[in-house]
């Protein structure tokens, strides 16, 4: 019974583990009591930059309607820019994207009310990104929005677009030769997330050999009590 239990309360540890990784929530200011809010810490954008602070912010347009206005703006070297829209206590309406050369390529929901947005420069890469969003509030409070990058690296987007392992755009038969053993139709298969969302296959495999060390080590020792 006691080693049921053990095992038991280490397979519950790691499944609920993975669960439990989220984006780092975003703080935002009103220092100069302007009514405008900014993140008051930089916000990492993975492989494609940051959103320093301040570059993120937030106004009413209709308070009495709970319309927020959002600008996210930051500067980037790369062609594509992958990333997630999670909102907390609101409704995201719309995204427009501008800068130079820059533009909305695709935007899909993901759930929950998250919104996946693909963004190309027309330059191949370089130069200031800026997204507008507008959303709603569906709460008195606690309504926020938080910025997720999303990793481009062998991964085939909805746009019929193939990346390599660095991001870069390549051709079906490359990708084939470089991402061999990732699955073409299923980029959802690779964790796509740099915000940590590698963390819970690393746990289910740690969680997988802890089981089995506990299985052992408690044969190991009914052995030793029957002798």
């Amino acid at each position: 019974m006691k080693k049921r239990f053990v095992l038991f309360l280490v397979l519950a540890t790691f499944i609920v583990l993975p669960l439990s990784v989220s984006a780092a929530p975003v703080s935002f200011s009103d220092d100069d009591g302007d009514g405008v809010y900014e993140n008051d810490a930089a916000i990492s954008m993975g492989q494609f930059g940051n959103i320093e602070e301040g570059d993120m912010t937030w106004e009413y347009t209709d308070e009495e309607a709970g319309e927020k206005t959002w600008t996210i703006s930051f500067v980037t070297s790369h062609q594509y820019i992958y990333f997630s829209l999670i909102p907390d206590a609101l409704d995201i309406d719309s995204v427009v994207v501008s800068g130079t050369g820059f533009a909305l390529l695709d935007q899909a929901n993901a759930g929950d009310g998250m919104v996946d947005v693909m963004i190309e420069s027309a330059n191949n890469g370089g130069g200031e990104v800026t997204i507008t969003v507008i959303t709603y509030d569906n709460a008195d409070e606690g309504c926020q929005l938080s910025v997720s990058p999303l990793n481009l690296d062998c991964s085939v987007q909805v746009s019929g677009l193939y990346f390599d392992n660095s991001g870069n755009v390549i051709t079906a038969e490359e990708y084939a030769e470089v991402c061999g053993n990732v699955t073409p139709d299923d980029p959802n298969d690779v964790p796509n997330s740099q915000t940590g969302s590698v963390i819970p296959y690393i746990a289910i495999g740690g969680g997988l050999v802890a089981i089995a060390l506990v299985y052992f080590l408690s044969k190991k020792a009914n052995k030793v009590y029957k002798i």
